[in-house]
């Protein structure tokens, strides 16, 4: 429903006009704004809805995209693996969990973002404070960006493009591949 809303007040267009303003992200807008307008909002919504659960929910076979790291780093696509470990590991190595409430593993793409997004809170905590980004912090957040993320990320985006019919997530991913590729940038600039 929300989403819905979002497409018939503009609020859709005007942040994809925003995610166009980076030249890498271009494709990926294109395809997503490419996606919104086949047909009505109402349509549009119910086509994506179904997409998503075809993809993201599926029950397994060629025409998923899982957004867990794990499924991209083993010959068999299972999931819950050595990558799995690793993140929670990672996640206790920062005194952070997942809530109760949260039934993904740890690898699942959104946890490993909020991760980097907490890191990315520190850097600015400290530069907040007038004391210089520490090199390790900084050096921390490159790694798990090279690692967790952008080891994997790439290999997801291949597979959106394959088996999303409408484009808009593959698009997404797109967007998302580039935005981490340019933090990737930034983070090795200040090292």
């Amino acid at each position: 429903a929300r989403a819905y809303h979002a497409l018939q007040k503009g609020e859709m267009e005007k942040l994809l006009q925003s995610l166009a303003a980076f030249p890498e992200a271009k494709s990926g807008v294109a395809a997503m704004e490419w996606a919104l307008s086949d047909g009505p909002a109402e349509q549009v919504v119910s086509t994506l809805g179904a997409a998503f659960v075809r993809i993201f929910d599926g029950l397994g076979g060629p025409q998923i995209a899982p957004p867990y790291r794990s499924f991209y780093e083993n010959d068999q696509g299972l999931l819950c693996q050595q990558a799995t470990e690793e993140m929670n590991r990672v996640l206790h190595q920062h005194r952070m969990r997942l809530a109760d409430a949260v039934h993904e593993p740890s690898d699942h793409l959104a946890i490993q973002l909020e991760l980097m997004a907490q890191l990315a809170l520190r850097l600015a905590e400290a530069a907040a404070s007038a004391q210089p980004p520490s090199a390790p912090l900084l050096a921390e957040q490159l790694d798990f960006l090279a690692t967790h993320l952008l080891g994997w990320v790439p290999r997801f985006v291949e597979r959106l493009a394959l088996v999303d019919s409408t484009g808009y997530y593959a698009g997404l991913a797109a967007v998302l591949q580039s935005f981490l590729e340019e933090d990737r940038a930034y983070l090795a600039s200040e090292v």
